[in-house]
């Protein structure tokens, strides 16, 4: 949804998904110009939709000043995210998800949020891109934008 969000909003896109062992992860690198890298570089934003996972390792990723939502009914605090000044949002996707959708999908909610928060791609463009998904997914990634925190 994200990436078809940015698409929607004119920005040129790349999706990148890295399964390992213990997790996958994945980036959506968008930008005004076309991406030649696959390098994912420094986020601005990232979203980490299962907290019980090790995610110090992310850190080395962030840009100072950036945000990081969190899968989460309450807002988490680690100091290594306090030291580089990240801003650190709660968002219950999974509660979000499966009491609208009844499914686990917390990426929906969660790129709500997004819009939230990330400037450059508007709640409007993620709910187009989420009805390109389904119709029954709007209203998720809206009370997603909502229930950030």
């Amino acid at each position: 949804i994200i990436a078809k969000a940015a698409v929607l909003s004119d920005f040129q896109v790349q999706s990148l998904f890295f399964p390992s062992s213990d997790r996958v992860w994945g980036a959506v690198k968008i930008d005004k110009s076309r991406i030649l890298s696959k390098d994912v570089g420094m986020s601005d934003i990232a979203v980490v939709l299962e907290t019980r996972l090790n995610i110090k390792h992310l850190s080395q990723g962030f840009k100072d000043n950036s945000i990081v939502i969190f899968n989460s009914p309450e807002k988490l605090s680690f100091p290594w995210l306090k030291k580089r000044r990240i801003k650190v949002y709660a968002l219950d996707a999974t509660a979000i998800s499966t009491g609208i959708l009844k499914k686990h999908l917390p990426s929906v909610p969660a790129a709500g949020a997004v819009a939230k928060y990330f400037n450059k791609i508007t709640l409007k463009s993620m709910k187009s891109a989420a009805e390109h998904v389904s119709k029954e997914a709007v209203p998720v990634v809206e009370e997603g934008y909502k229930a950030v925190r």
